[in-house]
């Protein structure tokens, strides 16, 4: 019979894997784990900023920098999925836009500093960033524009559900009569 439980993700069940044996006092660490509103926070917010920044490993990255900013592992993990297939196209228009909308309004000096680094950051032949050119560079500096306006939104929706949670679950909580 199919159980859904079956593959809910759980701490002993991570650690369970041979690669992440080593990390398991990391890993165990409840504050992790719990849903408190600053974790789930924290834990949207990594995702939310590694989903927008990076197309490749961010449930990685966005689960490394949780377990140092004390933020909710399975949130960090789970809110990296904003960016899929689906939206990924979408995403990467609105960082051409918003990028080239930036580079508008910015000194030619700086312009030419941005387009230097986004040469640098492509990670195929030259030939490639050169034929991108300017829209490397607008792509680059509107995702990470994105990124970083995209970690607040999500500590802020983060944090208000799980503080609604909590507040609610504390409401449903049957009173005794006296």
């Amino acid at each position: 019979m199919f159980r859904l439980s079956s593959f809910r993700l759980s701490p002993m069940r991570i650690i369970r894997a041979r690669p992440l044996r080593r990390f398991a006092p990391h890993l165990l660490d409840r504050s992790l784990w719990r849903a408190t509103p600053h974790a789930v926070g924290m834990g949207m917010a990594v995702g939310f900023f590694f989903g927008f920044l990076i197309p490749v490993g961010q449930i990685f990255f966005a689960v490394l920098l949780s377990i140092f900013l004390r933020g909710n592992l399975l949130v960090a993990a789970s809110s990296t999925f904003i960016t899929n297939p689906l939206t990924t196209p979408l995403v990467y228009l609105v960082a051409w836009k918003l990028g080239g909308w930036m580079l508008s309004w910015l000194p030619q000096p700086l312009i030419e500093q941005a387009e230097d680094l986004a040469e640098d950051a492509v990670l195929v032949s030259n030939d490639l960033a050169s034929t991108l050119g300017t829209a490397s560079t607008e792509v680059l500096l509107g995702v990470v524009a994105i990124s970083f306006l995209a970690a607040p939104l999500g500590y802020l929706i983060g944090w208000g559900v799980a503080h609604a949670r909590q507040k609610t679950s504390r409401t449903k909580i049957p009173q005794e009569a006296s």
